[in-house]
């Protein structure tokens, strides 16, 4: 007894309310893995911005630290031949040799913390350790204005990409819950086919065709469904948890960032000031000693000052533009960097 076949079979669930939110479910992840990488690339342009302040202030305080060993070398000169004429006394060509020395040393130091500076940006950024690079741009920047603090927190909280991710890590666990409990539920499906059928390829075929409507009714699955479902609603709770403490981080955030900008804003006027003063005393000191009138203790001592009060201001600046880069970030705008 011969018997051929041949058909086509099309299977087709018509409605299953958990394999909708199971897909829904999965669009929400991609959303997220997409989230993710767009905020990779905002940490990774808020470290590159870091440290391109960072290698910024280092050679801003190179050049200053140079710029001291000229004025140093000059003042040392003038002791000496003050010293050598009988002008003054050897205590201060002493005094001017020592700051000259010092000067020198920070110096090297300076150039020290700008190589480390230099080499972490090339790192961050991923160029070539070996590259040279050369900044155009300075530590100095006009003072901007605050935005209102009920706005910014309002567009972080709609902006932060951390908030983003967080929201679709919720709806997707809520999804995955929906999905759970919906697996108890009755699911309809169509099966059809349709073929040749005979006692051989070529012989007595005749067209045969079937079609079912299949409605599936759960009835006991030994409580895995159950089970599934208080896993998956026991991790909704827990992104919920995650969720709200975030929007309460994220608020925190701007919040600490508008006092911190302006503390950094008022600390800039403060110490240019400081700067300022610094220099006028360096300069009459400096007149007074060129003239035979004043000793090398109170120059030394201005020179000191000077530096001091020049550092100050350099970190100052650095300190506000990373205030202001750390506000741009925790208000969701690392995207114009």
């Amino acid at each position: 007894y011969n018997h051929f076949e041949a058909r086509a079979q099309l299977v087709q669930t018509i409605f299953d309310l958990s394999a909708i939110d199971s897909a829904r479910a999965a669009h929400v992840n991609v959303r997220k893995t997409q989230l993710q990488e767009t905020l990779a690339k905002q940490q990774a342009a808020w470290q590159a911005a870091i440290a391109y302040l960072n290698l910024l202030q280092a050679q801003a305080s190179l050049r200053g630290f140079q710029s001291d060993v000229k004025q140093a070398s000059e003042l040392a000169q003038i002791a000496r031949d003050q010293h050598g004429v009988g002008i003054s006394r050897a205590i201060d060509q002493i005094r001017a040799e020592t700051r000259l020395s010092y000067a020198k040393t920070y110096v090297l130091q300076a150039q020290t913390l700008t190589s480390q500076a230099d080499l972490s940006l090339k790192k961050i950024i991923g160029l070539p350790l070996d590259t040279p690079i050369r900044l155009s741009d300075s530590l100095a920047r006009k003072q901007t204005d605050l935005p209102a603090l009920d706005l910014a927190i309002t567009q972080a909280k709609d902006q932060r990409v951390e908030l983003k991710v967080a929201r679709e890590e919720y709806l997707g666990k809520k999804l995955e819950h929906q999905a759970a409990w919906k697996d108890q539920l009755p699911s309809l499906s169509f099966s059809g086919n349709y073929g040749d059928s005979g006692s051989e390829p070529e012989k007595n075929i005749e067209d045969t065709y079937q079609a079912t409507a299949l409605l599936s009714i759960p009835l006991f699955d030994g409580g895995k469904t159950i089970g599934r479902a208080m896993e998956t609603n026991s991790q909704e709770h827990q992104a919920r948890i995650l969720l709200n403490d975030l929007q309460r981080q994220v608020e925190m955030d701007v919040r600490l960032a508008f006092e911190t900008f302006s503390q950094m804003r008022s600390q800039l006027g403060t110490t240019w000031q400081a700067y300022s003063l610094a220099q006028q005393e360096m300069q009459q000191s400096r007149d007074q000693f060129v003239a035979g009138v004043g000793d090398s203790l109170s120059l030394v001592t201005a020179e000191t000052g000077l530096t001091q009060a020049r550092e100050s201001y350099v970190a100052a600046q650095a300190q506000y533009r990373a205030a202001w880069v750390n506000l741009e970030y925790v208000t969701g705008r690392m995207d114009v960097f």
